[in-house]
């Protein structure tokens, strides 16, 4: 059987490219396994019959899948390098590290501004991986690719190839991948990254206020110089007070590291609404700050607000809203306090 590694946001890209792909496989009479079929045919009960084994639950399934395949397609896309940038080591990367590590993987792209960001996606990956570009616009050599694809698999998976005139290219000459997943900017990441190892080394949970020093600790200095544009010296102040909490971590709780993917959860999803909402493509230390101020639960907001008092606070939110980061930020220009 065939293995489908995707991301999940192609399930339900305009253009139907991932759905084209699979149908394509399935009519040559390939044995194709997807999770979660229901989510791209509405009509699964029905699409099941003409396949040999296209079926998919969660997790222990995915994992038996995984394991018992003869080989796997993973499906490049610019929403699947999204994924794997901003969390290099979650489950899409998994299934293909899997794959590939056991020479089983075919790679298959299908956006053209995908292709440029595979080797720095699939650097741990193995060397000299090759993909099958289905990106092209070229009906001709779109069907000899996919032909060759599907030969391909067939040897590997011992299919009997079934004759088909047509099938499966309805759709490819579109190219529209939808909304762009929205990701962590890579100097938030590396903020985010020092504060998750070092509560790895000290073995203590990552917490709110790692996060929020995280985004004080950027190149770009803009979180500090939004509180100072409040306050004058008031960045400095929250910052060192942050640096304190996360110091002290040790006497208020016991042990407990726990891997967290930097790239999902409650705060991700709630920065990733806000990125989208502006049309962003990337979650900076801007949105990620507001996503923390005014999105979540937290103790340590709730600490600053009431030590704020609301006008402080109001003015440091706002300032965030309106402004954009820039690397240097010149934190000693006009800053317009506002009250005491």
């Amino acid at each position: 059987m065939i293995f489908v590694s995707h991301s999940q946001r192609d399930k339900s890209r305009p253009d139907g490219r991932l759905r084209e792909l699979v149908e394509f496989l399935v009519s040559r009479g390939l044995p194709v396994w997807i999770d979660k079929p229901e989510e791209i045919w509405p009509d699964y009960a029905d699409f099941r019959g003409r396949s040999l084994q296209l079926n998919g639950r969660w997790t222990d399934d995915i994992r038996a899948a995984l394991r018992d395949c003869a080989t796997g397609i993973g499906v490049w896309s610019v929403h699947a390098a999204d994924r794997i940038e901003s969390d290099p080591n979650g489950v899409l990367f998994q299934e293909l590290n899997n794959l590939s590590v056991s020479k089983r993987l075919f790679l298959v792209n299908l956006d053209p501004d995908a292709m440029q960001r595979l080797d720095r996606a699939f650097r741990h990956l193995s060397d000299n991986q090759q993909c099958v570009d289905l990106s092209i616009n070229d009906r001709r050599i779109l069907e000899i690719r996919l032909e060759r694809l599907a030969s391909d698999l067939g040897d590997a998976t011992g299919a009997q190839l079934l004759r088909t005139p047509q099938g499966g290219l309805d759709l490819f000459a579109n190219h529209d991948p939808g909304v762009r997943e929205a990701r962590l900017s890579a100097i938030l990441q590396d903020a985010l990254n020092r504060q998750a190892e070092g509560c790895r080394e000290r073995n203590l949970a990552l917490r709110t206020f790692h996060r929020l020093l995280a985004t004080f600790q950027t190149p770009s200095g803009f979180i500090p110089y939004c509180f100072d544009a409040a306050r004058p010296g008031l960045g400095k102040e929250i910052e060192d007070w942050l640096t304190k909490q996360v110091s002290k971590q040790h006497e208020r709780e016991r042990p407990g590291y726990e891997p967290v993917s930097l790239a999902s959860g409650a705060l991700f999803d709630a920065a990733a609404r806000l990125a989208e909402a502006e049309g962003a493509s990337e979650i900076d230390e801007r949105i990620y700050f507001l996503a923390i101020a005014t999105e979540v639960n937290s103790g340590t907001i709730d600490f600053l607000k009431a030590n704020l008092g609301p006008v402080i606070y109001e003015a440091i939110i706002q300032k965030v809203m309106v402004g954009r980061p820039k690397v240097p930020c010149d934190r000693t220009g006009d800053l317009d306090p506002i009250g005491g």
